[in-house]
């Protein structure tokens, strides 16, 4: 199959995976491995790097999120060493270590001054929210006060804290 073509088929469950573990970027490429397992759509590290470069100049994820690294032609076995059924709960378990953080913690820490706490960074997540989705009411009209993808964060980020 084409590159383009495998792209144009795939990107939407690419990105819709993406989302749903972008909280976790370096969890994301082993979740699209099981996703290209089970679909049996397989996926080679060309056809990864096309769907990333598409989301990346689409505004859905951003810049050097996700490093292919040394990906290629994952096998298609239940017995891959890089298949993780649990990798939700391996990726708390990561945050929970020291000097390891989710994108969002990371995102606030980056680019809002003061002490990144729970609660600083429960309010920013808001005030990202609440911008957005203004800017969506008003017809999308001038630029975004912040991406998809950081919009999507901070929405699961407040989710994950409901808990």
């Amino acid at each position: 199959m084409k590159i383009n073509t495998y792209v144009r088929k795939n990107y939407p469950d690419f990105i819709d995976l993406y989302i749903r573990t972008s909280s976790y970027p370096h969890l994301f490429l082993n979740a699209w491995a099981r996703h290209c397992e089970e679909t049996g759509i397989g996926c080679t590290e060309d056809q990864i790097e096309a769907l990333i470069e598409k989301a990346e100049d689409e505004g859905e994820i951003e810049e050097g999120d996700i490093f292919v690294g040394e990906w290629y032609d994952i096998p298609k076995s239940r017995n891959n060493p890089r298949r993780q059924d649990d990798f939700i709960q391996t990726a708390f378990d990561e945050i929970e270590k020291d000097g390891t953080e989710g994108s969002f913690t990371r995102y606030v820490a980056n680019n809002f001054y003061g002490e990144n706490t729970p609660q600083k960074r429960k309010a920013v997540a808001q005030k990202i929210k609440s911008d957005y989705e203004k800017w969506v009411r008003k017809g999308k009209k001038g630029r975004a006060p912040f991406t998809l993808t950081t919009y999507r964060r901070a929405n699961f980020y407040l989710n994950i804290q409901k808990n």
